[in-house]
């Protein structure tokens, strides 16, 4: 299953250290900031949930997530501005 995280403010590149890692649950944990490139290389990652109203993710969606081959579910913040923009173009 997926058990919730207690992460740092911020995800850091350190993520990426996390190569057998299947799920990755940040619901409601108040992250601020971007999420770091070497999230793409969680190549076992299967569950990406980053949504919940504390969450303020800035910028856009790495294209590193196109790399991540096992992922089925991502959730993503609410994003009202209905801009497209911040999102990869494997989506």
């Amino acid at each position: 299953g997926c058990e919730p995280s207690s992460p740092t403010s911020q995800p850091t590149s350190e993520i990426g250290m996390l190569s057998h890692l299947q799920c990755l649950d940040l619901v409601y944990n108040g992250i601020r900031g971007s999420i770091p490139s070497e999230i793409g290389m969680l190549s076992q990652l299967q569950d990406l949930y980053l949504h919940g109203d504390d969450n303020e993710i800035d910028g856009c969606i790495p294209t590193e997530v196109c790399m991540m081959s096992s992922i089925q579910y991502i959730y993503l913040p609410y994003d009202d501005d209905d801009d497209d923009d911040d999102t990869p173009s494997c989506w």
